[in-house]
């Protein structure tokens, strides 16, 4: 009975934007402790700035839903360390689309960069 308890709670806390960003926060804290990287942002800092779209691919956050229950992850939300050696420390934080982080992960800003300008070349033929 326990297990189900806690998942109505969860669904409860995801059902609400900050509760949500709340959640996801707890995640950030244990992942940077077990990667032993910093955390020293606040719950205050990342609920103080939560968009309504990601500010990278402008897609709406899907703030209210729990990851995969539409199907799609890429328009969940995800607190980003823009430069993930720094960890989650002040100026260093956002929120982005998974999909834009996923995008983030994988290429270097030059990288993307080049494809852009590429995929520019082959739609101005």
């Amino acid at each position: 009975m326990t297990t189900e308890k806690n998942r109505i709670d969860r669904d409860r806390q995801y059902s609400t934007k900050e509760g949500h960003a709340r959640l996801i926060f707890s995640g950030v804290k244990s992942r940077a402790k077990k990667e032993n990287i910093p955390c020293t942002i606040t719950v205050q800092e990342i609920l103080a700035n939560l968009p309504d779209n990601c500010p990278a691919l402008g897609i709406k956050l899907s703030w209210t839903q729990r990851k995969g229950q539409a199907g799609d992850k890429d328009n969940s939300p995800s607190l980003d360390k823009f430069k993930p050696e720094l960890g989650y420390v002040t100026g260093n934080v956002y929120w982005i689309s998974g999909l834009a982080n996923k995008i983030k992960s994988k290429f270097t800003t030059d990288q993307m960069s080049n494809v852009a300008k590429w995929m520019q070349l082959i739609e101005n033929k």
